[in-house]
């Protein structure tokens, strides 16, 4: 029996293994290599890199669009519109997350070509666009005050911002 892959099947089973008719190796249902080709279930042979990374847990978790990815990734409901708009345009045939939980992506023959984080998308050739109700950082710990009193002349010290020091 051969059945044809489509990218987000759900009608096989993830624990189970598949070759195309010339293939010698075996894949997932989900594996980019054998999306849209008539494939049989198989039992013998080795099983692709992709496919194994996945079925250990290292892989990508694949959606049906990006509408039902943003809750799996957590995304701010609020900015959910604004991601949608953003990424309208963009052409795609596969929607992923990768193990870490990281990012939503968007791919297209394989490739990623646009990818959405909790505080940004990135769509491949163009720009980076913050999302709303996120400051944009650098990189991590607590905001901290940038501002400084001035550096006392005596003890060198940095002084309060309230103009009081009481050095000796």
């Amino acid at each position: 029996m051969t059945t044809e892959i489509s990218q987000n099947s759900n009608v096989l089973t993830p624990q189970a293994l598949y070759k195309t008719a010339t293939g010698q190796r075996r894949h997932i249902a989900q594996c980019p290599h054998i999306v849209g080709k008539r494939v049989a279930e198989a039992s013998d042979g080795p099983i692709c890199e992709m496919s194994q990374a996945e079925l250990a847990g290292v892989g990508r978790e694949y959606f049906d669009d990006l509408a039902t990815a943003l809750p799996a990734l957590g995304a701010f409901g609020d900015t959910w519109a604004e991601i949608l708009r953003v990424t309208a345009q963009v052409e795609h045939d596969a929607v992923w997350i990768p193990n870490s939980r990281s990012y939503i992506a968007l791919g297209r023959n394989g490739h990623g070509v646009a990818w959405v984080g909790k505080t940004y998308v990135d769509i491949a050739g163009g720009a980076r666009v913050e999302l709303p109700g996120y400051a944009p950082g650098s990189g991590g710990g607590a905001p901290q005050d940038v501002r400084r009193g001035p550096v006392c002349e005596s003890c060198f010290m940095e002084t309060p911002l309230s103009g009081v020091h009481h050095c000796s």
